[in-house]
Protein backbone atom coordinates (compact mmCIF):
# COMPACT_ATOMS: atom_id res chain seq x y z
CA UNK A 1 0.00 0.00 0.00
CA UNK A 2 2.88 2.35 0.78
CA UNK A 3 4.35 1.75 -2.67
CA UNK A 4 1.07 2.77 -4.34
CA UNK A 5 0.84 5.89 -2.20
CA UNK A 6 4.45 6.82 -2.97
CA UNK A 7 3.84 6.27 -6.67
CA UNK A 8 0.78 8.53 -6.61
CA UNK A 9 2.68 11.15 -4.63
CA UNK A 10 5.57 11.17 -7.11
CA UNK A 11 3.16 11.27 -10.05
CA UNK A 12 1.37 14.27 -8.54
CA UNK A 13 4.59 16.08 -7.67
CA UNK A 14 6.28 15.56 -11.04
CA UNK A 15 3.14 16.52 -12.98
CA UNK A 16 2.66 19.64 -10.88
CA UNK A 17 6.26 20.76 -11.19
CA UNK A 18 6.18 20.09 -14.92
CA UNK A 19 3.14 22.35 -15.16
CA UNK A 20 4.98 24.94 -13.06
CA UNK A 21 7.99 25.03 -15.36
CA UNK A 22 5.82 25.23 -18.47
CA UNK A 23 3.76 28.10 -17.05
CA UNK A 24 6.85 29.89 -15.72
CA UNK A 25 8.54 29.59 -19.11
CA UNK A 26 5.43 30.94 -20.82
CA UNK A 27 5.82 34.16 -18.85
CA UNK A 28 9.21 34.79 -20.47
CA UNK A 29 8.23 33.81 -24.03
CA UNK A 30 8.00 37.07 -26.00
CA UNK A 31 5.00 35.87 -28.01
CA UNK A 32 2.88 35.43 -24.88
CA UNK A 33 2.92 39.19 -24.26
CA UNK A 34 3.02 38.86 -20.48
CA UNK A 35 6.25 40.77 -19.96
CA UNK A 36 5.39 43.36 -22.60
CA UNK A 37 2.07 44.00 -20.81
CA UNK A 38 4.04 45.38 -17.86
CA UNK A 39 5.99 47.74 -20.09
CA UNK A 40 8.67 49.63 -18.19
CA UNK A 41 7.18 48.84 -14.78
CA UNK A 42 9.73 46.21 -13.77
CA UNK A 43 8.95 46.48 -10.05
CA UNK A 44 5.31 45.57 -10.66
CA UNK A 45 6.41 42.59 -12.76
CA UNK A 46 8.68 41.40 -9.96
CA UNK A 47 5.85 41.75 -7.45
CA UNK A 48 3.54 39.72 -9.69
CA UNK A 49 6.18 37.04 -10.17
CA UNK A 50 6.75 37.01 -6.42
CA UNK A 51 3.07 36.39 -5.73
CA UNK A 52 3.05 33.65 -8.37
CA UNK A 53 6.09 32.01 -6.81
CA UNK A 54 4.69 32.31 -3.28
CA UNK A 55 1.75 30.12 -4.28
CA UNK A 56 4.14 27.50 -5.62
CA UNK A 57 6.20 27.73 -2.45
CA UNK A 58 3.06 27.03 -0.40
CA UNK A 59 2.28 24.06 -2.65
CA UNK A 60 5.83 22.78 -2.18
CA UNK A 61 5.51 23.19 1.59
CA UNK A 62 2.32 21.10 1.56
CA UNK A 63 4.08 18.44 -0.51
CA UNK A 64 6.92 18.46 1.99
CA UNK A 65 4.47 17.85 4.84
CA UNK A 66 3.02 14.88 2.96
CA UNK A 67 6.51 13.64 2.05
CA UNK A 68 7.46 13.34 5.71
CA UNK A 69 5.40 10.15 5.88
CA UNK A 70 7.42 8.53 3.07
CA UNK A 71 10.85 8.74 4.58
CA UNK A 72 13.92 10.88 4.87
CA UNK A 73 15.00 10.93 1.22
CA UNK A 74 11.65 11.95 -0.22
CA UNK A 75 11.17 14.57 2.51
CA UNK A 76 14.67 15.97 2.09
CA UNK A 77 14.11 16.27 -1.66
CA UNK A 78 10.88 18.19 -1.06
CA UNK A 79 12.66 20.34 1.54
CA UNK A 80 15.45 21.29 -0.87
CA UNK A 81 12.96 22.11 -3.62
CA UNK A 82 11.07 24.28 -1.15
CA UNK A 83 14.26 26.01 -0.08
CA UNK A 84 15.10 26.81 -3.69
CA UNK A 85 11.55 28.00 -4.32
CA UNK A 86 11.84 30.29 -1.27
CA UNK A 87 15.13 31.74 -2.54
CA UNK A 88 13.70 32.47 -5.98
CA UNK A 89 10.59 34.01 -4.46
CA UNK A 90 12.52 36.28 -2.12
CA UNK A 91 14.79 37.37 -4.97
CA UNK A 92 11.79 38.19 -7.13
CA UNK A 93 10.04 40.16 -4.40
CA UNK A 94 13.12 42.17 -3.64
CA UNK A 95 12.83 45.40 -5.58
CA UNK A 96 16.47 46.40 -5.24
CA UNK A 97 18.29 47.01 -8.49
CA UNK A 98 21.31 45.14 -7.13
CA UNK A 99 19.30 41.91 -6.99
CA UNK A 100 19.98 39.51 -9.85
CA UNK A 101 17.09 39.69 -12.25
CA UNK A 102 16.08 37.25 -15.00
CA UNK A 103 15.05 40.25 -17.12
CA UNK A 104 18.00 42.62 -16.88
CA UNK A 105 21.62 42.57 -15.84
CA UNK A 106 22.99 45.55 -13.99
CA UNK A 107 26.40 46.84 -14.90
CA UNK A 108 29.02 46.66 -12.14
CA UNK A 109 30.11 49.88 -10.51
CA UNK A 110 33.43 51.30 -11.56
CA UNK A 111 36.30 49.38 -10.09
CA UNK A 112 34.33 46.12 -9.84
CA UNK A 113 34.95 43.19 -12.12
CA UNK A 114 32.31 41.02 -13.67
CA UNK A 115 32.28 37.27 -13.21
CA UNK A 116 32.85 34.92 -16.11
CA UNK A 117 29.14 34.02 -16.20
CA UNK A 118 28.12 37.70 -16.35
CA UNK A 119 30.54 38.31 -19.22
CA UNK A 120 29.30 35.23 -21.08
CA UNK A 121 25.68 36.27 -20.73
CA UNK A 122 26.39 39.88 -21.66
CA UNK A 123 28.33 38.77 -24.76
CA UNK A 124 25.61 36.35 -25.86
CA UNK A 125 22.88 38.96 -25.36
CA UNK A 126 24.71 41.80 -27.11
CA UNK A 127 25.91 39.86 -30.15
CA UNK A 128 23.30 38.67 -32.69
CA UNK A 129 23.37 34.99 -33.65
Amino acid sequence: MLNVMLTMFCWSAFTSYGAFWMSYATIFIPGSGIITAYGDNVDELHQALGIYLITWFMFTFLLMCVALSFGFYVASNAYLIGLGRYAVTSASLRSSSSCASPLRFSQPASGQTRSMLQRLVADSVSSPP
